[in-house]
């Protein structure tokens, strides 16, 4: 069927088409049929560990098809915006000689002198059919385009009938290349909509992605977690109890490597100060707990570890969220890339996410610190390094901050949003005012640095504030 499927999408959306031969091939050679049919035969004969392992076979299977249709999706996507970009610089060409060709035609009606403006215009129309081809050839969103760039050659052609006329007739010379050049300046505007609207699809899409990934994640941190818990129960573990905490710990470290690598994989989020902070933080938590598990250990540093670990990958995930709000002037700014000149690109981490998420993880120390009163089952020694390791977090929110409020003074130094020199910017700023520190900048006696490798701060910060950086 999904051979079937290709063949009709084949003139219209070859691309599509192949996605799905794709996915045929696979099924075929993974042998989807026969998985099916097994499942459904072991059901049937109550052998029930044999089905589910038909059922995971064929799952396995059907994943791969949908990747290796989605991977066609998105090189289709890529082709559309290089060829709409090619597109545009032809578009841009285009016009440029039509402008320069009604300059000349203004000349010779002055002076009354045509020579050369025939083949001229013959050139230009040549060149307009040509990028109408090309315009076609992007696939059929791009028709409205090729229609336009269509009219466009119709008026250059009408513009060479009245130049070639006995008597010329410059007037209506004129009045076609006029109108020609209005539906180039329209194409060109059509073409970059549809540049932007399929940038920022695709941009939608990746970031979809992303945040499918981290709910994954978030998945097995906490069933991983659950078992922990478990084990932790006992006082001592047995033998078959070290080895199901070993196991974990292999666990932790597979789950740490995929965090990892979608942060390596991902361009956006290395070069965003404050997710890459949080991987790095999710990085050094999976750790410490891994290698714990793996020796045996399970206690409350650990599953205390592991939450942190779910609730910064909820924040991360959180951060990527549409606003549903109407944005401000600042956030339609960041979400393009900020303000200056020139065309901006849609970004898939604007600086408004980085700022959401420096919120979530103010408040993810906020509770950390708030916790700390209530917890009975923490040793003072316990209670003295999650204290030391959270006023060294709270202290890297500080630069963090500063940092970013350096990279919007750099980019829009006029940011109405931003707090100015003296206000204050509470736990993420640069330390004038709020966070850990006194009312004139200085330390409090009892600031302490700390090791990310857990949570707490040494004095509570202040609350987040709904709608602030905190």
């Amino acid at each position: 069927e999904l051979r079937d499927r290709a063949e009709s999408l084949e003139d219209v959306d070859p691309e599509s088409a192949n996605g799905m031969r794709r996915a045929a091939s696979t099924a075929e050679q993974r042998g989807l049929g026969r998985d099916m049919e097994q499942a459904s035969e072991r059901v049937e004969s109550n052998q029930s560990r044999a089905a589910q392992e038909a059922q995971a076979s064929a799952r396995q299977t059907i994943a791969r098809m949908l990747e290796d249709i989605e991977e066609s999706r998105r090189a289709q996507a890529d082709e559309l915006m290089r060829r709409l970009a090619s597109l545009v610089e032809s578009i841009e060409r285009l016009i440029v000689v039509q402008e320069n060709e009604i300059s000349s035609l203004a000349r010779a009606i002055e002076e009354q002198s045509f020579v050369g403006r025939d083949r001229a215009m013959i050139r230009l129309n040549q060149n307009t059919v040509g990028v109408a081809a090309e315009a076609r050839a992007a696939g059929s969103d791009a028709r409205r385009i090729a229609r336009l760039l269509d009219r466009a050659a119709d008026a250059q052609g009408a513009a060479v009938t009245a130049l070639r006329a006995q008597p010329l007739n410059a007037e209506l010379a004129h009045d076609s290349e006029e109108r020609a050049l209005e539906q180039l300046k329209e194409a060109k505007s059509l073409a970059e909509q549809l540049e932007e609207e399929t940038q920022e699809n695709e941009m939608n899409r990746l970031r979809e992605e992303i945040q499918d990934a981290y709910r994954a994640f978030i998945e097995r941190q906490i069933t991983i977690r659950d078992e922990a818990l478990a084990l932790a129960e006992h006082d001592e573990l047995s033998r078959r109890q070290l080895m199901d905490a070993r196991r974990l710990g292999a666990s932790e470290n597979e789950l740490r490597r995929d965090i990892a690598e979608l942060r390596d994989t991902t361009r956006e989020i290395l070069d965003s100060i404050v997710f890459s902070h949080t991987h790095d933080l999710i990085d050094n938590w999976a750790q410490v707990t891994a290698d714990a598990l793996g020796d045996g250990k399970v206690g409350v540093d650990v599953t205390d570890d592991q939450m942190l670990i779910a609730d910064s990958l909820r924040r991360l995930m959180e951060a990527l969220d549409e606003d549903k709000s109407p944005p401000s002037e600042f956030a339609e700014e960041s979400d393009m890339g900020g303000g200056g000149g020139g065309e901006s690109q849609p970004q898939l981490i604007p600086p408004v996410k980085e700022l959401k998420l420096l919120r979530g993880l103010q408040e993810q120390v906020y509770n950390q610190t708030k916790s700390l009163d209530s917890r009975s089952d923490l040793t003072e020694g316990q209670l003295r390094e999650r204290l030391r390791s959270i006023g060294l977090h709270q202290r890297e929110l500080l630069d963090l901050g500063a940092e970013m409020l350096d990279r919007f003074a750099a980019q829009e130094s006029d940011t109405p949003t931003l707090p100015r020199e003296g206000e204050d910017v509470g736990n993420v700023g640069d330390g004038s005012t709020g966070g850990t520190g006194r009312p004139d900048g200085s330390p409090d006696d009892g600031d302490t640095r700390m090791s990310p490798d857990r949570g707490g701060t040494i004095r509570p910060p202040q609350p987040p504030t709904p709608g602030g950086a905190r």
